[in-house]
């Protein structure tokens, strides 16, 4: 994993309305309008020592795009 190999600082940036906005790839814009929110959140704290997944759940987390942030609606529908 590259995060764990170069050791970077890492800002989570947050958009809000993005899946509004664009598609799923976020090339093509679907709705024109959409208001986009930019959030950049402190530096994380990596434990480069810990597993890929453990670092890439920390990172879903940060950005705010683990399943603990899905709307209730979409969670009952996984289960």
């Amino acid at each position: 994993m590259i995060i764990k190999h170069h050791k970077p600082i890492v800002i989570p940036v947050v958009i809000n309305g993005f899946s509004k906005a664009f598609n799923k790839t976020g090339v093509t814009l679907r709705k024109k309008g959409t208001l986009l929110t930019v959030t950049f959140k402190d530096p994380l704290e990596i434990d480069y020592d810990a597993s890929a997944l453990e670092i890439t759940e920390q990172l879903m987390d940060a950005i705010e795009q683990s399943k603990k942030f899905m709307p209730e609606v979409l969670t009952a529908d996984r289960q």
